[in-house]
């Protein structure tokens, strides 16, 4: 009976710790990383957890352990979406030019069908920035078609149809994110700034 309890105890106290460990992502995903350091899935994890916590320059330094653990040679052979949160991170870094080098060598089709519409949002983000208006529309199409519930990707690219003197295809696909989402913050806000 004292054996019992004592294993009992034990595994009781072994099984606090470990939700404390899944509480915080963080902690989790370090504690994955120094158990097995080897895995480029678990680095990645990590840095993608560093961006959501807007942590970018940790992230990077995940991203490319994870990287590096995908590397034959001059080739890297990482999980695609490895690559695509690399480059959702130096976009948040504001490192361009790293930025368009992964966006060149982007594995598009090896990523979900989420990830790709995240990619030609991202994508499209960078675009706008840079006064690229017409790849930009092309790119936030592609988001649409790939994941038509993403309503942010919908208003930004009623936004460009606007700016780029599309009103009206602009205004319907507002009307069209309001519909699925009245509180829409993105929306709204366009529609006040276009509508006067």
């Amino acid at each position: 009976v004292i054996v019992i309890s004592g294993l009992f105890i034990t595994l009781s106290v072994l099984t606090i710790q470990r939700n404390n460990q899944w509480a915080n992502p963080i902690v989790f995903y370090k504690n994955e990383v120094s158990l097995t350091p080897d895995k480029e899935r678990n680095w990645a994890e990590l840095g993608k957890v560093y961006i959501k916590e807007k942590q970018i320059d940790k992230a990077l330094q995940a991203f490319g352990k994870a990287l590096n653990l995908g590397k034959e040679g001059n080739t890297i052979n990482a999980l695609p979406t490895t690559f695509l949160n690399t480059y959702i991170a130096l976009l948040h870094a504001k490192q361009l030019k790293k930025a368009l080098h992964f966006e060149s060598i982007m594995p598009v089709q090896g990523l979900t069908i989420h990830d790709r519409s995240v990619f030609y949002f991202m994508k499209a983000n960078r675009q706008t920035s840079s006064k690229e208006y017409t790849q930009a529309i092309k790119s936030l199409e592609l988001s649409t078609q790939l994941n038509p519930g993403n309503l942010d990707a919908k208003a930004n690219l009623a936004a460009l149809y606007i700016e780029t003197g599309n009103k009206q295809a602009g205004l319907v696909l507002l009307n069209q994110v309001l519909m699925t989402n009245p509180d829409h913050k993105m929306a709204l806000m366009y529609k006040k700034k276009y509508q006067q």
